[in-house]
């Protein structure tokens, strides 16, 4: 397991750096994604901390969901020469938070 620096972590976050990753999922699985990171994350509860970031789809050149890993499981770390524009990211945020209260309402409302 090749250990990532936090401060790596950091930059790619302050400068929207594109990052490419390999991780190893709960069941064992080891996947490739390309990210860009916004936050980082202390679990207490799991004594672990965490990347929070917008899954970029290369295919189609758009972001397409907010995936949180562990860092502890991440196998491999490369910062890419792509800089994000800031405001997609936080539109993209904002309308995933959107979306995620909505189906928090959906779910109480159907109790």
């Amino acid at each position: 397991l090749t250990k990532i620096k936090r401060s790596e972590v950091v930059k790619a976050i302050q400068e929207r750096k594109l990052v490419e990753i390999k991780y190893r999922t709960q069941t064992d699985n080891i996947l490739t994604r390309k990210v860009f990171p916004y936050d980082i994350e202390y679990s207490k509860r799991d004594d672990r901390f965490r990347i929070k970031a917008v899954k970029y789809d290369s295919k189609e050149k758009r972001l397409n969901e907010v995936q949180t890993f562990n860092i502890d499981c991440i196998l491999f770390f490369e910062v890419k020469d792509v800089t994000a524009n800031e405001s997609e990211i936080n539109n993209f945020l904002t309308i995933d938070t959107i979306l995620y209260i909505l189906r928090i309402y959906k779910k109480s409302r159907h109790r």
